[in-house]
């Protein structure tokens, strides 16, 4: 595969997920088709600086927690208060982990 094309994936996505998963993606990416890579390379990914935001604003509400597909336990984080503000606040320290642990879970689903 064109090594540009993913060199340029990986720059231009690095900070959407976790440094260890950098390489999987890499190897992943190298064993497809230049089409493929195409496509991968158009999924929008979800910016984690933006992710903390929005549960730092909406967080309590469960948003954050629905926005990355854990709809249950959004539900109950809407439902306690964002158990009564704790959850709320583990989750400030948690959501940019969870939301690149999410991108690299979209990136695997799409390279099926």
């Amino acid at each position: 595969m064109d090594h540009i094309l993913i060199d340029y994936f990986i720059i231009s996505n690095k900070d959407k997920f976790i440094a260890s998963d950098l390489e999987n993606i890499r190897v992943s990416m190298a064993n497809m088709s230049k089409e493929q890579c195409l496509n991968v390379s158009k999924i929008d990914f979800t910016n984690p600086g933006l992710m903390l935001a929005v549960s730092i604003i909406l967080g309590f509400l469960g948003v954050d927690r629905m926005a990355l597909g854990e709809f249950g336990l959004g539900f109950l984080k809407l439902i306690t208060c964002g158990g009564c503000g704790i959850w709320w606040l583990v989750d400030l320290f948690l959501i940019m982990r969870k939301t690149k642990e999410f991108n690299y879970r979209k990136f695997l689903q799409n390279i099926v």
